[in-house]
């Protein structure tokens, strides 16, 4: 970065003004255009200071060669990596010294060096490979021949044939490959991304998303992957759109953590509750066509009698008491899914003012699930006060 870049701090949801002479007209419309679901911004009412305000993210947008918003989180940067372990399937360990966070740019750098890392790893083994069947004209035979395409072009001198080759462009790699790409792009990234992304160098290089990622079925021989792909999801799914300013592609990353914590919490959950399948993003249709449905955060089953125990609904932002619309939806909820009598809105911070109620036959609760100093500690509390022991709910 320049030393004249202008960097302004978001914390979260607070707003920040700013003077009308202090940001330009273009950087603004790069927000609004770019950006709006990030950082909402107002104008006074007579247009002389505007107003920026973080919707809930951590991270870096680079607007342009002159100005970046940087996204501050509310919770220790240590804290954020502890819940991407669970939320991301990964371990984030590293070795004294090598962890060295100073800011929220750095989560992007590490989880890219990490990533690098581990594909170099695997690359020592040798990268997963399979059998994919081509088809192509050849010079000589390979495979099987197409008779017929034989006997229809006899003084033909080449051969169209079917065979199988055991290859390391596939899905797998290419995903990995794309993430490392879209690292490489950021600003002071470490040289180790590079050398990963050479390693992949007979790997197609092609836009892939996290969708891709829950359509791979891994077994013994490609186990390691899923750390890769938990990393590469991390990447794929908190790079924002790119700028291009003047020929120079810049790269903002941002994390939503309301997505975090409710990801956050599904991980934990399967990590350290027995006896429970634990569902996340459950859908459920609302009518017998089919058109309508409601998705929930999670819904915890119990494995053994197959019975629906609860509904949770993740909130990241914390306000004074729950709102109607909440405790409404929570309802409609556990409505839809009928055989389920209990609903948690569950929080990072204790509410002032708590929920307790049973309106008609559904047990409706507000709970915390405090992330801000011990998280482990924070998931146990939670797990008593919601009332598992050893995977049974009450």
């Amino acid at each position: 970065m320049g030393e004249d870049k202008r960097i302004i701090d978001l914390p979260e949801y607070q707003p920040v003004a700013i003077p009308a002479g202090e940001i330009a007209r273009s950087q603004l419309e790069i927000i609004r255009s770019k950006f709006s679901m990030v950082v909402d911004v107002q104008s006074s009412f007579y247009g002389d200071e505007f107003t920026l305000i973080n919707r809930g993210f951590a991270g870096s947008l680079p607007i342009d060669r002159s100005l970046s918003l940087r996204l501050v989180p509310k919770l220790p940067i240590s804290n954020i990596f502890r819940m991407m372990e669970y939320a991301y399937n990964t371990d984030l360990k590293f070795n004294k010294g090598e962890m060295d966070v100073s800011d929220i740019e750095d989560i992007f750098r590490i989880i890219a060096k990490l990533l690098a890392l581990r594909i170099l790893m695997r690359a020592k083994k040798g990268l997963y490979r399979e059998y994919k069947d081509r088809r192509e004209r050849l010079p000589y035979l390979r495979g099987r021949m197409d008779i017929r395409d034989r006997i229809a072009r006899p003084h033909q001198i080449s051969f169209d044939c079917t065979y199988q080759d055991f290859t390391q462009d596939i899905a797998e790699n290419r995903i990995a490959l794309y993430a490392l790409f879209l690292a490489s792009r950021y600003p002071d990234i470490d040289p180790i991304v590079r050398k990963a992304m050479r390693i992949l160098s007979g790997v197609s290089l092609l836009v892939h998303s996290s969708m891709d990622i829950d359509d791979i079925v891994y077994n013994r021989l490609s186990e390691d992957y899923r750390m890769i792909h938990g990393l590469s999801r991390f990447i794929i799914e908190n790079t924002g759109p790119t700028i291009n300013d003047d020929g120079r592609t810049l790269l903002p990353f941002h994390i939503n953590m309301a997505d975090l914590f409710e990801r956050f919490v599904v991980g934990w959950l399967r990590e350290n509750t027995d006896g429970l399948v634990i569902h996340a993003q459950r859908r459920c249709f609302i009518d017998s066509n089919g058109h309508f449905e409601h998705i929930f955060d999670i819904l915890i089953e119990d494995i053994h009698s197959r019975e629906n125990l609860c509904i949770i609904d993740t909130k990241y932002k914390t306000p004074d008491r729950p709102s109607s619309h909440d405790i409404d939806q929570i309802i409609a909820y556990c409505a839809t899914m009928g055989d389920v009598q209990r609903g948690i809105l569950l929080y990072p911070r204790a509410v002032r003012i708590p929920l307790n109620a049973v309106r008609e036959k559904y047990h409706v609760q507000s709970m915390t699930f405090d992330i801000t100093a011990d998280i482990d500690e924070g998931g146990r509390t939670f797990l008593a006060e919601l009332g598992i022991l050893q995977g049974v709910l009450p």
